[in-house]
């Protein structure tokens, strides 16, 4: 079965300071990504990144298959993004 959201090798600096390098995953319909971390350790930068509301440095993201890059507002009507701060 192909994965309907999948991460590869993504990685993110802030400034100079290297948030997170080499994220990759793979989920079907019905699974869910768990994201933890330390205070700052780029969780909600991780997240951002996944909602396509910031690129990645180095590698890409998938929905059903295509770059969300490559048709970022089919991909972003897909979506709710709920933070925490309104």
């Amino acid at each position: 079965m192909n994965a309907l959201y999948a991460g590869n090798d993504l990685s993110l600096v802030r400034g100079d300071r290297l948030l997170f390098k080499g994220v990759n995953f793979s989920l079907s319909a019905g699974e869910a990504l768990v994201i933890e971390g330390a205070n700052g350790s780029g969780k909600t930068s991780l997240m951002r990144v996944l909602a396509g509301l910031m690129d990645a440095d180095q590698g890409d993201v998938q929905w059903q298959g295509v770059s969300t890059r490559r048709n970022r507002q089919a991909y972003r009507q897909q979506l709710l993004w709920y933070g925490h701060r309104t």
